[in-house]
């Protein structure tokens, strides 16, 4: 097939690889050009007027290249809170430390402070705190000087090392919540000091996460003036049986798969609210009611995603 020279002002662009040049200062096509063809028109994303990023919106990538091409080079943003993380326990050893038999290596501080990272907070101190009232009580006034939210894991249930409340108390704190009906996390603790929020979530590893998920988080998106502040909920078939616990509200660790073309929550198997091996691999929480005893395979189940997909 010949072709032909482009015409003078063809509303239209050809892709390269379907043109030929003879080298005589023409260009040669094989079919005529469409008006319009492969042109983006002007506006064609939105109207004008149209809202394209509305307060309380993340600034993801993505949103952060819609700024970038509509000219927003400073838009007006939040206040990263910014958070200490304090493990107690005498029982606690840093990671690179050799437990000695009735101690266990420090990984809260490491789970906390990636959570609170990942809700958009600035973590500026973290550690351990050692079972002792004056130091709880020192390690907690430090906190509230640097940070604007206090986050602490462990010393929030009855025993005589659980010291945090009492340490609460003694520094003027109002506390809010002293237990929470779920499972695992019923010991969270909820408190203020003046203007600032304490966390006293529990102490297994299993517990710090669910409890940090379900009820520290969208605390802290809401400092932020975040749009949406809580995980997204969804209906799925449970792959399996899941147990309650009443009259605690339940959150089992599980996975999600697409089997046969529909969503199912597979229940992991764990060994309690210690087996952060377990819940390393869940990507769900799947929830039973505090007046359900579970859950059979094949069920429709409520469940928690684990999984931010807004990138």
């Amino acid at each position: 097939m010949t072709g032909a020279p482009i015409p003078s002002g063809a509303d239209g662009v050809e892709k390269i690889e379907v043109i030929s040049v003879p080298g005589d200062g023409t260009v040669m096509l094989q079919s005529p050009v469409k008006p319009g063809q492969f042109i983006t028109p002007r506006g064609i994303e939105a109207r004008a007027g149209e809202v394209m990023v509305r307060a309380g919106e993340r600034i993801t990538p993505a949103v952060a290249a819609v700024l970038a091409s509509f000219g927003y080079s400073r838009p007006v943003v939040s206040c990263r809170p910014k958070v200490t993380v304090l493990s107690t326990g005498s029982e606690l050893v840093e990671v690179g430390l050799k437990p000695g038999p009735s101690q266990i290596r420090n990984s809260n501080t490491y789970s906390l402070a990636g959570y609170a990272a990942a809700a958009g907070c600035e973590v500026v101190s973290s550690g351990i705190v050692h079972d002792d009232f004056d130091a709880t009580c020192s390690a907690i006034t430090e906190a509230l000087a640097s940070s604007d939210v206090v986050i602490l894991s462990g010393g929030v249930s009855m025993g005589d090392y659980d010291l945090v409340k009492p340490a609460l108390l003694e520094l003027g704190a109002e506390i809010l919540v002293e237990k929470v009906a779920m499972h695992p996390g019923k010991p969270t603790v909820f408190a203020m000091i003046g203007q600032k929020p304490i966390f006293g979530l529990p102490g297994n590893p299993v517990s710090v996460a669910v409890s940090f998920h379900v009820l520290a988080r969208p605390a802290l998106l809401k400092m932020q003036g975040a749009g949406e502040n809580h995980l997204p909920r969804f209906a799925a078939y449970a792959g399996g049986p899941v147990k309650g616990a009443p009259p605690r509200r339940s959150h089992q660790p599980g996975r999600l798969i697409i089997r046969d073309g529909r969503a199912e929550v597979v229940p992991l198997k764990w060994s309690g609210s210690s087996d952060l091996v377990a819940f390393m691999q869940a990507d769900v929480l799947i929830v039973v009611p505090e007046d359900c005893q579970g859950y059979n395979a094949g069920d429709i189940v409520e469940a928690i995603s684990l999984i931010d997909f807004k990138l």
